[in-house]
């Protein structure tokens, strides 16, 4: 369910405290585990390995967002998660 808050929509929370920080916490290791496998990379590994590497960071911010919105993806479309 969403509902608006001045100009944006913002997503019903449907986590508790404790998935906040669990997805805050996955969130962080997705983004600078891509951060520093993207820094660490040889030249010339291929164009795919930067999209996996790039493709992680880019989850890592979804996580991160997810976390502090305290909204899980998810539990939106139905499924049912542990934390």
């Amino acid at each position: 369910m969403w509902y608006l808050t001045g100009a944006a929509p913002v997503p019903a929370c449907n986590i508790n405290q404790k998935g906040q920080v669990v997805r805050f916490i996955g969130g962080m290791c997705l983004f600078f585990l891509g951060f520093i496998l993207f820094m660490v990379a040889l030249p010339g590994n291929g164009v795919w390995w930067r999209l996996v590497q790039g493709a992680m960071m880019l989850v890592g911010i979804f996580v991160l967002t997810e976390g502090a919105l305290g909204w899980c993806a998810l539990r939106a479309l139905g499924f049912k998660t542990r934390i």
